[in-house]
């Protein structure tokens, strides 16, 4: 596989653990798994939660900015399937916007629905 593909792969699945991770912390935290959240706090005992959830959504913003540059760079990637990468990185910011898009079926299904029926005004 291409380096490069390789590293907007990359990009695009740290924006999907970050927000996940984001978003399910408490849930998690109550069944015992590890997050990144968990992990910084442990590392960082002196931090807030809202401290620690800054720090990735601040993470995940960068990695987001370094998916439009590569977007926007000449490279070997195809523009097709570096937009495809970029959309998908997208969808994964619009199911974690609010709530956990993984485990939270009424607000992707509700996501979708408007995605693909709902009229634009």
């Amino acid at each position: 596989m291409d380096e490069e593909y390789s590293h907007i792969m990359d990009l695009v699945n740290t924006i999907g653990r970050l927000n996940n991770d984001i978003q399910g912390f408490k849930r998690e935290n109550r069944e015992g798994k590890w997050s990144c959240v968990r992990i910084f706090m442990k590392e960082n005992p002196t931090a807030s939660i809202d401290e620690a959830v800054e720090h990735f959504k601040k993470l995940s913003e960068n990695t987001m900015s370094e998916l439009v540059e590569i977007y926007l760079s000449n490279s070997r990637v195809s523009k097709q399937s570096k937009q495809l990468h970029l959309n998908m990185a997208k969808i994964l910011n619009l199911f974690y916007s609010q709530t956990d898009g993984y485990t939270s079926l009424t607000a992707t299904e509700k996501h979708v629905k408007n995605t693909l029926f709902t009229p634009i005004p």
